[in-house]
């Protein structure tokens, strides 16, 4: 006897989708308002400092080549001191939470034995994992959102801006470039975690590539044995200061166009692979 399928109407697995979405957002909605928050509040207090600060003798302090690997060799304008410190803090504190989170996405539910329980509903592993990955970019373009429509408050409000000039196209042109930035490296996490099917190994392989992409981005005019490796870390395809300070079209295009590819890549990645794999009961 042939077993038949039974079939949901279309309407009820958007509805479940849509409710996995919502779910997810709103189980992060406290943590993204206070992270949003937070870029805000470090945007404030950078603006804030920069009529008091003597750039000349900061640069002074320490050697040019150290200067120079964390993006500290040119206070030229107040946008480069402003990318520099928010933009640092972004891929450093919102990008290893991210790694956390989406190395969780899918062990989680298979460790708190959920998974098996939504997949009997009317939603495919696809749509499931879409449902998250969705989830995913609606966190990050909310959680920019919030300090990046901070930054463009307090910008009015500081003499040396406003006499630099108010460029809010190039502040939300580099925050596209984050959206994509940070998505790529939830995205990879993602992609570790259907591998692996264990947070810890999907968390800890995401901090590690990301650590040693920053390093060689850092060194490779120093070492000429990374000189070849610069091509492949997305921090060579990922210069805020050089979208607020001195844009080139060509090259910012370039870089959405790497960021953007990387992100489908390790999307389309991560849905073949949980389509294969088994999952433990």
């Amino acid at each position: 006897m042939v077993t038949k399928v039974k079939e949901y109407p279309d309407d009820k697995k958007m509805s479940q989708f849509l409710t996995i979405v919502k779910e997810q957002i709103v189980d992060k909605k406290w943590i993204t308002l206070l992270m949003g928050g937070m870029i805000g509040g470090m945007a404030f207090v950078v603006i804030a400092m920069i009529g008091e600060m003597d750039f000349e003798a900061l640069m002074a302090g320490f050697p040019p080549e150290l200067m120079a690997i964390f993006g500290l060799d040119d206070f030229s304008n107040p946008y480069s001191f402003l990318s520099v410190e928010v933009f640092t803090i972004i891929w450093m504190l919102v990008g290893i939470y991210l790694i956390t989170f989406t190395s969780l996405i899918v062990p989680q539910e298979i460790d708190e034995k959920t998974m098996e329980l939504l997949l009997s509903k009317p939603i495919t592993r696809t749509k499931f994992l879409i449902a998250k990955i969705v989830s995913i970019y609606v966190i990050i373009a909310i959680l920019l959102a919030i300090g990046f429509l901070m930054t463009s408050g307090f910008l009015p409000l500081s003499p040396d801006f406003v006499e630099e000039g108010l460029y809010f196209d190039r502040l939300w042109a580099a925050y596209v470039a984050v959206v994509l930035f940070l998505g790529l490296i939830s995205m990879f996490t993602l992609f570790c975690s259907t591998i692996f099917l264990h947070s810890k190994k999907a968390m800890v392989l995401g901090i590690v590539v990301l650590f040693v992409m920053f390093f060689i981005d850092g060194f490779y005019g120093y070492l000429e044995e990374l000189e070849n490796l610069k091509w492949f870390t997305i921090f060579y395809y990922y210069d805020p200061t050089a979208y607020l300070v001195d844009p080139d079209l060509a090259y910012y295009i370039r870089d959405l166009i790497v960021l953007a590819s990387g992100n489908i890549v390790f999307l389309i990645g991560s849905l073949v692979v949980f389509n294969k794999k088994d999952i433990p009961n």
